[in-house]
């Protein structure tokens, strides 16, 4: 594979900032992912879509676990530019996705060890 077969995945974790005069604002953190890049970008040939849960690691804030994916947000190269030289039929560099997410327990949430027989749950996991 080639560099311009991947795509760029930039992650923003959304945390609620509390109320404004506005209305409800947020902060943005940016996670910075291991990779040997080094530039905390996931590179994939698999970009995640909105609705999407994944696992994502920044070890230099502490911050790991499941994330639901709320936005994303999609750049690519222009024609002529550094990135894909008049006359070439192809960008040298994939896609740039950068994505909004929050914090997600999975996709198995409220769990129950069996439905009983009347059809209410028992047994909570």
């Amino acid at each position: 594979m080639e560099q311009k077969d991947y795509a760029v995945c930039a992650f923003y974790l959304r945390e609620d900032a509390g109320m404004h005069r506005l209305g409800m604002m947020y902060k943005y953190t940016p996670l910075r992912l291991n990779g040997s890049r080094n530039d905390g970008k996931l590179y994939t040939l698999y970009p995640p879509v909105v609705g999407d849960t994944i696992l994502l690691i920044d070890d230099t804030q502490g911050l790991h676990g499941t994330f639901k994916i709320i936005a994303r947000d999609l750049s690519h190269s222009q024609y002529g530019s550094a990135n894909w030289p008049y006359g070439k039929q192809h960008s040298d560099v994939g896609p740039y996705f950068t994505y909004l997410v929050i914090r997600s327990t999975g996709l198995f949430v409220n769990e129950v060890a069996e439905i009983s027989e009347d059809g209410k749950h028992s047994d909570l996991v």
